[in-house]
């Protein structure tokens, strides 16, 4: 396996040129070639659960291979995503309100009164995204509407004024956009992925729920998954949920979800872990918070695998305010620390670290980590 491979398993860029992996860009997730390859190498029969499945690329891997998965994530636009997107559907049903929705053209209707919205979106722009939400909220069939308004969603991010820089919004000058065109475009693109994919897919639809990963070991079946692949928030100084607050505000009822560097939705007191915290106590308390919720969360991770069962983990270090972190290592001390053997670090890229946008720091390490229970 060349490093080049590696490279790409921890990028979500592939999956944009895959039918359905492509219905929601997310970019802080990871290739199904990296889920193909965990499958391949360490994967022996049993049940596979990914704690921060992101929008779904391991449940869908796991559905085009008949493998009964689950997965989680405290992101509502995630864990929406995930299930739209790894459900099964009557195409002839899907097609049938394709052609009820172009019948219906944009009335006025109340809106938002955020500021901030007015900043993003053209009046027009903002009544006709929520035209069509309200529309398809009245749809009865949850399959339906939840495939339509993911439809939606991606429209959204289309017309919004605005692009995802880093871990922001950063605000761009764009003519306004014909709202419905783009929605029953990106509708009709979803429809024809199905028929294209037909017969690809088994009919094994994975569990998504809405869930913090450091309670992974209070819910799940202990020793109830075999395999484990996943990717946990990397240690950012910045909140990097703040580029999803368009989709979590219009659509889910929240401006954004609490994750910065821990890993569920609320800081914490932290405590000094031992063995492993003492010699980085000079760092920034988000370092030892970050690194307590990780040990919480490999400590749940264990009772629910079963003996010898694998995790394959991506981890990526942070640019802290005055130079990188990298977190590899720490990573296989935890793990051990919680009954795990190490059985592979590979390197498979680094990242350039600037401080205001200009001052070079140094790079920070993209990891994958192969853990045994």
């Amino acid at each position: 396996m060349q490093k080049e491979d590696f490279k790409r398993f921890v990028r979500f860029e592939d999956n944009t040129k895959l039918p359905i992996y492509n219905w929601f860009y997310y970019k802080e997730g990871f290739s199904k070639n990296l889920v193909e390859w965990g499958l391949k190498n360490f994967y022996s029969g049993g049940r596979v659960v990914d704690p921060f499945c992101g929008v779904g690329t391991t449940l869908l891997v796991c559905k085009e291979r008949g493998i009964d998965s689950l997965g989680m994530d405290v992101l509502p636009i995630a864990v929406f995503s995930s299930r739209v997107k790894t459900r099964n559907y009557n195409i002839g049903k899907l097609k049938n309100k394709l052609e009820e929705i172009k019948k219906t053209k944009p009335e006025e209707i109340k809106k938002p009164r955020a500021d901030w919205l007015r900043k993003v979106f053209y009046s027009r722009t903002l009544n006709d995204l929520c035209f069509y939400k309200k529309l398809l909220e009245e749809e009865k069939d949850e399959k339906v509407r939840d495939f339509f308004i993911l439809a939606l969603i991606k429209a959204t991010g289309i017309v919004a004024r605005v692009k995802k820089v880093g871990g922001s919004l950063r605000r761009v000058s764009k003519p306004k956009m014909p709202v419905r065109k783009i929605f029953l475009q990106k509708a009709a693109k979803m429809i024809k992925d199905l028929e294209k994919t037909r017969g690809n897919f088994s009919s094994k639809e994975p569990t998504t729920i809405q869930k913090d990963a450091r309670k992974i070991g209070e819910f799940l079946e202990k020793e109830g998954f075999s395999l484990a692949v996943f990717s946990p928030p990397y240690l950012n100084k910045i909140e990097y949920t703040k580029v999803y607050k368009l989709e979590n505000f219009l659509f889910f009822g929240k401006q954004e979800t609490k994750i910065r560097s821990y890993l569920g939705e609320e800081p914490r007191q932290v405590v000094e872990l031992e063995g492993v915290l003492e010699k980085y106590n000079k760092e920034a308390e988000i370092v030892k918070a970050y690194l307590k919720d990780i040990n919480i969360f490999f400590g749940g991770l264990y009772k629910v695998l079963e003996k010898k069962g694998k995790a394959v983990c991506v981890v990526g270090g942070g640019c802290l305010p005055n130079k990188p972190f990298n977190v590899d290592c720490i990573f296989e001390e935890i793990a051990r620390k919680n009954g795990f053997s190490v059985l592979k670090n590979i390197a498979a890229r680094t990242i350039l670290c600037h401080r205001d946008r200009t001052r070079k720091l140094g790079r920070v390490r993209e990891n994958i980590l192969v853990f045994e229970k």
